[in-house]
């Protein structure tokens, strides 16, 4: 009986500590420390051929390779066995399925400051949109304005991000890219990984789902990928 428990214990504990890694990766990620071995396994990869999308089992592969930091010491490249490779790696995230998706509303689309991106799936009319404001600023200064990203459906509008604009209208965080719109969780609503620009830090992917909106929110914010810095 206390083997028992204590096994389901130290179960339940691995669990936990494989919990706390990152639940999103992109193919070719590097890193300065080996993932444990049983991390490596329950990916599931967005592959998009055409018009074709899909989740499935991928299981990734680790290559030691030169970081190119000036310590010398080496990196671990994390990959997938597959060509091509996903677009992008999920794991623990159970409203997540294997099985063909519904066509990608967008793919590796910029989000231009001067013009909305409808999102349309079935009778949804969904629209991505910047809105911008001046910013305060001392008399005789540069004009900055504050941008937030809207997500609007309906009655109901939602800010998934916000970057600040100088006065020539050039973003100083970065610009916003749709790395994938379109239904991941199954439930006939647009879902999104965005990818952010951040300057000098890396670039910040977040996966938004639908499944996990709570009350006033089209939808949520569900898991973030940053590549790590080597040097």
């Amino acid at each position: 009986m206390i083997v028992a428990l204590l096994a389901a214990m130290l179960a339940l504990n691995a669990e936990a500590r494989l919990n706390q890694l990152p639940r999103l990766e992109m193919p070719g990620t590097a890193r300065a420390v080996p993932p444990p071995a049983d991390w490596l396994h329950g990916w599931l990869g967005l592959y998009v051929t055409g018009r074709h999308a899909w989740l499935k089992p991928v299981r990734l592969r680790v290559v030691q390779i030169e970081s190119g930091d000036v310590s010398g010491d080496p990196a671990w490249e994390l990959d997938s066995t597959d060509e091509p490779a996903p677009i992008m790696m999920f794991r623990s995230l159970p409203m997540l399925h294997a099985g063909a998706l519904r066509p990608p509303l967008a793919l590796n689309t910029p989000i231009p400051f001067d013009s909305p991106k409808p999102l349309e799936l079935g009778r949804l009319h969904w629209q991505l949109a910047w809105h911008c404001q001046a910013a305060a600023t001392q008399p005789g200064a540069p004009t900055n304005s504050l941008c937030q990203l809207q997500l609007t459906g309906g009655s109901q509008t939602q800010i998934l991000e916000a970057v600040e604009r100088d006065a020539f209208g050039s973003p100083l965080a970065g610009a916003t890219t749709v790395l994938w719109a379109g239904d991941l969780d199954g439930d006939g609503k647009p879902d999104l990984l965005l990818t952010t620009e951040r300057g000098d830090l890396p670039p910040l992917t977040t996966l938004w789902l639908s499944t996990q909106a709570t009350a006033g929110e089209l939808l949520h914010k569900t898991a973030d990928y940053v590549p790590e810095e080597l040097c």
